[in-house]
């Protein structure tokens, strides 16, 4: 069972400062903040461009990739960053960044300066901003609690982003039907700023992590992708989860114009059935302590996302009256399965790996998964542009379910748990790296026991 939250709610003894159980709380509330400025110019930018700039598919596909390419562009280089750096600090310049380049889109609109390239390139940056705040703030939580207490930090943190989509979603698209989609824009840059204040309010004087020396940056981010590829339990789901990112936002490319055009419905229609997947992942959240204890974290990976993945085969069927419920039915239980299986997968990480290559490992992971989401947004551009919408949707949910298949290798299948001896931070990375488990030896992980 996993075990309460360092103190945070049963107020346990524990190793840890009392400042620290402390700082997990103001780092939850402004991650809290900051996603609710996510979610309302998740809604918010794409109905600019949709309803204000009149965009195509092209177009809305060539926005969806600019928010992610930062993945692609700085994903490695802010891993190594991130191990040399004190984390905190660089947590606060991307929140103070997003809000300003946030700030700029209804001042121009103001102005009557508006153009698809300044959407764009606010788009680029943001996602700059948001790939240092990620990989930053996965590095530093697990100097705010012990390695045992990661599954339940990460749960709560994850749950309460669901919580943000599920209500910042519709308040971005209510507040654009009201407003209008620019003026949105302005309860974003709120959220960001509020979660600059709460940053400022952690301890300043301790650092997240020790910093480390420095030496080449090649050859530092070059050691976080071998640990990554040659982790057996790391490879395989790091290799599910970039298939099936890329046909995730095949759809999340064209989605908008799908509901907008296809289905014809309101701006506060549209974020509502958006938020539909963070109520799934609300619920994903809440239960994901029942699918760990039930079948064991890595087992658990295989048999949510094998169970729910499918049913995003029933989106494209979706139209107006009854058969949108095929629409809600598909992105919620979808939602669902993809929280889980990100919260069992990131708590593993956080947990075989070094503190001192935790950033790079981070950010290999990142620069992997989310460094195909903007060809996936391109590609769902182009697939919504030649074949029709409804047919990319289509091709989505069925690249989407095929992926899955990745996750019944060996030896990954045959697991309940990490084996014990790759639950440590000072375990020997030949150890960690080395042959995978032989189920003919002698020494192989007592799996059936677990």
């Amino acid at each position: 069972m996993v075990p309460q939250l360092c103190g945070l709610v049963t107020g346990n003894p524990h190793p840890r400062r009392t400042g620290q159980h402390r700082d997990f709380g103001v780092l939850w509330l402004s991650d809290v903040a900051s996603q609710f400025g996510t979610a309302v110019h998740f809604v918010a930018i794409p109905l600019i461009a949709a309803t204000v700039l009149e965009a195509g598919p092209v177009e809305m596909g060539l926005l969806t990739a600019a928010g992610t390419a930062a993945n692609l562009l700085i994903g490695l280089p802010a891993g190594a960053w991130a191990d040399r750096m004190r984390r905190l600090p660089v947590m606060r310049y991307a929140e103070a960044g997003q809000a300003l380049l946030l700030a700029s889109v209804p001042i121009a609109w103001w102005a009557g300066a508006l153009t698809y390239p300044h959407l764009l390139a606010v788009s680029l940056l943001c996602g700059a901003m948001f790939t240092l705040f990620e990989v930053a703030s996965q590095s530093y939580l697990p100097s705010l609690v012990a390695r045992v207490d990661l599954p339940e930090a990460n749960r709560r943190l994850h749950t309460s982003r669901q919580v943000m989509h599920f209500s910042g979603r519709p308040a971005g698209g209510a507040l654009a039907q009201l407003l209008g989609a620019t003026n949105a824009l302005v309860a974003s840059v709120f959220g960001f700023v509020a979660s600059l204040l709460l940053l400022g309010r952690m301890n300043r004087e301790r650092p997240a992590v020790a910093v480390q020396p420095r030496g080449r940056l090649t050859e530092e981010i070059g050691e976080g992708l071998r640990f990554l590829f040659a982790h057996w339990l790391l490879r395989p789901t790091t290799l599910f989860s970039m298939i099936h990112n890329f046909f995730l936002n095949v759809y999340v490319a064209v989605n908008v114009l799908f509901l907008v055009r296809d289905l014809q419905l309101a701006e506060g229609s549209v974020g509502l059935l958006l938020s539909v997947t963070g109520a799934g992942g609300i619920l994903g959240g809440l239960t994901t302590r029942f699918w760990s204890n039930s079948f064991g974290t890595v087992r658990a990976l295989i048999v949510v996302t094998v169970l729910t993945t499918p049913f995003r085969l029933l989106v494209p069927f979706a139209d107006r009256g009854w058969a949108l419920s095929l629409f809600v039915v598909g992105v919620f239980v979808g939602g669902y399965g993809t929280v889980v299986f990100a919260v069992l997968q990131v708590s593993l990480r956080q947990s075989v790996c070094p503190d001192r290559l935790l950033g790079r490992v981070n950010a290999s992971t990142r620069f992997l998964t989310w460094g195909v989401i903007p060809l996936g947004a391109l590609a769902g551009g182009a697939l919504g542009a030649l074949l029709g919408i409804r047919a990319a949707i289509m091709i989505a949910a069925v690249g989407m379910t095929l992926a899955c298949c990745l996750l019944f290798v060996a030896p990954l299948r045959h697991l309940r748990e990490a084996p014990e001896e790759l639950l440590s931070a000072e375990a020997d990375l030949t150890r960690i790296v080395g042959d995978e488990p032989d189920r003919d030896r002698h020494d192989e992980p007592d799996t059936s026991a677990r």
